[in-house]
């Protein structure tokens, strides 16, 4: 009889795998290969900063849902957290597009309250001084341009203002070291948490509309998403150009105060400028040159760095 070839024997058992019935095949595959806990113990996953994130992101709407079913919460805070679930998605992205060389939680905190707080209080008081609270009033005027100067002289500026307060204070007042990455992304995480409570004042009178019949199902669910996920980006994206350009002058003193007050323009401009034509396709438009624009000017700040710089550089003679 001739002597059976390897390929031949292993056909042979892989044929009498398959005759073998689903329980007596995985016992014989074995329990420490189907749940391979050593592998897991060596490879400890659960330390990885991405699997952490992604944990969490998975299952917080769930933790949500447990704890809505507990604790009874009223809408104003449900919009709260869930606004800083996706402000944190989003951080979390803009974080690893930025990569700011280094960010304390002490630095993330304190931005955060001062501008969640201190930041909507700092609106609400500047928006009722006597001038500007004429300046807010047209934003119901009747003619375009009117609208325009009330959002981008009022609204605009107003509350880019109040989102830059923290990073001037920081950077500016205080001087701490803070490299171009670091402003940047503090001004951006500013903008996240303005948006975020404006999000849970806003979400109240979404729900008292939807009581009253003013607004629709389908109508709710567009303005309360738009609200809790895209406009706190939106936030983000004005202060973060406002930011960047802080960043340009606090490395470049001699220049500082051209490049904020050119930072504050841009970042009212296109706020301004978002609020005006929101409910159009003029609104999406905005928001693209916005987002494009903090793009280009994260990418090209240690170009823009070096250009300033050399301005400032005295030419000095060539003695040769």
């Amino acid at each position: 009889m001739p002597e059976e070839s390897e390929t031949e024997a292993l056909e042979r058992n892989q044929e009498k795998g398959r005759r073998q019935g689903a329980f007596r095949q995985l016992r014989r595959i074995g329990i420490s290969t189907l749940v391979p806990v050593e592998v897991w113990k060596r490879d400890r996953p659960w330390n990885l900063d991405l699997v952490r994130w992604f944990m969490f992101f998975t299952l917080f709407p769930l933790f949500m849902i447990s704890w809505a079913s507990l604790a009874d919460p009223e809408l104003r805070d449900v919009a709260f957290i869930f606004g800083i679930y996706f402000a944190t998605i989003w951080g979390v992205v803009i974080y690893f597009f930025i990569r700011p060389e280094r960010i304390s939680v002490v630095d993330l905190v304190r931005v955060s309250f001062f501008t969640a707080f201190a930041g909507l209080f700092f609106v609400t008081l500047v928006s009722r001084l006597p001038g500007v609270s004429s300046i807010y009033a047209t934003t119901q005027s009747a003619t375009l341009a009117g609208r325009v100067v009330g959002y981008v002289f009022g609204v605009g500026l107003v509350e880019e203002l109040a989102k830059a307060l923290p990073i001037l204070w920081i950077f500016v007042r205080n001087r701490e070291p803070g490299s171009a990455q670091e402003i940047t992304f503090l001004g951006c995480v500013s903008g996240f948490a303005f948006g975020v409570s404006e999000a849970m004042a806003y979400s109240v009178g979404y729900a008292e509309n939807v009581g009253r019949g003013s607004f629709g199902f389908e109508d709710y669910i567009v303005v309360q998403f738009t609200r809790l996920i895209t406009l706190p980006l939106l936030h983000a994206m004005f202060s973060g150009i406002v930011a960047s350009f802080i960043a340009l002058g606090v490395a470049n003193p001699g220049s500082r105060r051209g490049l904020m007050l050119l930072g504050f323009a841009i970042g009212a401009v296109l706020h301004g400028l978002y609020n005006t034509f929101a409910a159009s396709p003029g609104g999406f438009i905005i928001a693209f040159a916005a987002v494009l624009l903090f793009i280009l000017y994260v990418r090209s700040a240690q170009a823009m760095q070096e250009a300033i710089r050399g301005v400032h550089e005295p030419d000095f003679p060539d003695e040769s």
